[in-house]
C-alpha cells in the first residue's frame, strides 16, 4: 500500500485542499474567482510542489512515461500488472524515486508503492479532490481545448492554495516556536527573581 511521501508531508492531511480540517480553515486561501491568486507575498519558490520547467513537462504522457526510466522504478514494479512505468503514465503519474510517485495534477506524492496496487484506486483513495477526480478525466483520453483550458485551470489554483496553505503553516510553526522561547524565558526570569527576592514576589 503506497502512503505520502515525506518530502510531501509537510504536517498537513492527504488531501490539503478543501479538507476543513483547523490547521486549514482560518489560511488565507486562493479561490478562482481571486483577482490576487498571483500575489507577491505568496512564497511560490519556497513551497512550489511542482516547480518548472518539471509542472509543464509532466502533463505530456511521453515524459512521464520517462521519469520512470531516469528515476529508476524499481523491477519488480516495473514488471506488475497494474503499476508498471505505462499504466502509472497513463493515470497521470510520475516517478519520483524507486518506489515514489506523483500526480501530475494534484501533486500528491505517494511512497512505497508495490507490484498489486491499483494507480488509479490510489490515486482516489488519497486524493479525492485531484483537479482529474473531480472533473471525471481521463488522462489517456484526448481532451476538447475546452476540457484542456478547464483542467489547466483547476491545476494551477489547486497549486496555489496548496501553496497557500504551506506557507500557512509554517507561519503557524514559526509562531508555535516563538511562544515556546518567550515562556522559557519567562520561566527563567520568574526562577531568578524568586532567587533573589524569595518565592513570594
Amino acid at each position: 500500500m503506497s502512503r505520502d511521501a515525506k518530502t510531501m508531508s509537510f504536517g498537513i492531511a492527504s488531501d490539503p485542499v478543501g479538507t476543513g480540517t483547523d490547521s486549514t480553515e482560518s489560511s488565507p486561501w486562493v479561490s478562482e474567482g481571486d483577482g490576487n491568486a498571483q500575489s507577491d507575498n505568496l512564497n511560490v519558490t519556497l513551497f512550489d510542489p511542482c516547480p518548472e520547467p518539471e509542472r509543464f513537462q509532466v502533463r505530456s504522457y511521453a515524459k512521464r512515461l520517462e521519469t520512470f526510466t531516469t528515476m529508476k522504478w524499481k523491477a519488480s514494479l516495473c514488471k506488475s500488472k497494474t503499476c508498471n512505468p505505462e499504466k502509472m503514465a497513463e493515470i497521470g503519474w510520475f516517478c519520483t524515486g524507486t518506489d515514489s510517485a506523483k500526480c501530475y495534477a494534484c501533486f500528491k506524492d505517494l511512497e512505497g508503492w508495490v507490484a498489486k496496487d491499483n494507480p488509479k484506486k490510489e490515486h482516489e483513495d488519497h486524493c479525492p479532490n485531484c483537479p482529474l477526480v473531480v472533473l471525471g478525466i481521463d488522462p489517456r483520453a484526448e481532451l476538447t481545448i475546452r476540457q484542456q483550458l478547464q483542467l489547466n485551470t483547476k491545476i494551477e489554483f489547486y497549486r496555489l492554495r496548496l501553496i497557500r496553505t504551506r506557507e500557512w503553516e509554517k507561519v503557524q510553526e514559526k509562531e508555535e516556536a516563538q511562544k515556546k522561547v518567550l515562556v522559557e524565558m519567562q520561566n527563567k526570569l520568574k526562577k531568578e527573581l524568586e532567587y533573589e527576592y524569595g518565592p513570594d514576589l
